[in-house]
């Protein structure tokens, strides 16, 4: 997946430099927060986190732009209970964290004015990595030692595909800078004997800052 992610990120970059000055292109950077769902129950085990990213886009048209995002997404704990192997109780706390690589489509609805409304789309891949660590409540313990330190449950990761779609607004602070809130409904295949479900969704909102030229 790494492997991937940097090959993909080289073709995005050669784009970017070898393309040529005709097309109106853009590069920005992405800071958003992103909320934990109750659709996988993601917001039991988690509270609200970070996506911080990049892009690139080069217009087809004045209205459609086409390109590619880089995003990192970091949900922190949030502490939740469940009985252990040996029926006592324990403290979990999961952080999750994702990378993703898409390919994106964006059509501008008004490109012209100071504020453009557009929708986004695109389609790649997630690498999806959780970890889980545990503490046995007072009166409980680990069975194999009988002690209660924190440990680590679990540490799992899985690689599949990667879904968006986005609606928001961009306005031009200068000729060639833009600032731009939007919100992102993310969706990604994991795997289901590891996690207990097939996908996670993720929405978030933000800010995204461009550089047009």
């Amino acid at each position: 997946m790494q492997k991937s992610i940097y090959m993909m990120l080289s073709l995005l970059a050669v784009g970017v430099v070898g393309s040529t000055s005709q097309a109106t292109q853009r590069i920005g950077l992405i800071a958003q927060a992103a909320i934990p769902t109750g659709a996988n129950d993601l917001n039991q085990s988690n509270n609200v986190g970070s996506r911080s990213g990049l892009y690139y886009l080069r217009d087809v048209t004045p209205n459609l732009s086409f390109g590619g995002e880089f995003n990192y997404f970091y949900l922190p704990s949030k502490n939740h209970r469940q009985l252990s192997a040996n029926g006592g109780e324990q403290m979990n706390r999961a952080t999750a964290q994702t990378m993703t690589f898409e390919a994106i489509g964006r059509y501008n609805i008004s490109p012209e004015a100071k504020w453009n409304p557009y929708v986004q789309g695109g389609v790649g891949l997630a690498r999806y990595h959780q970890t889980t660590r545990s503490t046995p409540d007072a009166g409980s313990a680990w069975a194999d030692t009988g002690t209660n330190e924190e440990r680590t449950i679990a540490r799992d990761t899985s690689t599949s595909y990667a879904l968006s779609g986005t609606i928001g607004v961009e306005r031009a602070l200068t000729d060639s800078i833009l600032l731009g809130l939007d919100g992102t409904w993310d969706v990604w295949g994991v795997s289901h004997s590891k996690f207990g479900t097939d996908t996670i969704n993720i929405p978030s909102v933000g800010l995204k800052l461009s550089w047009k030229y």
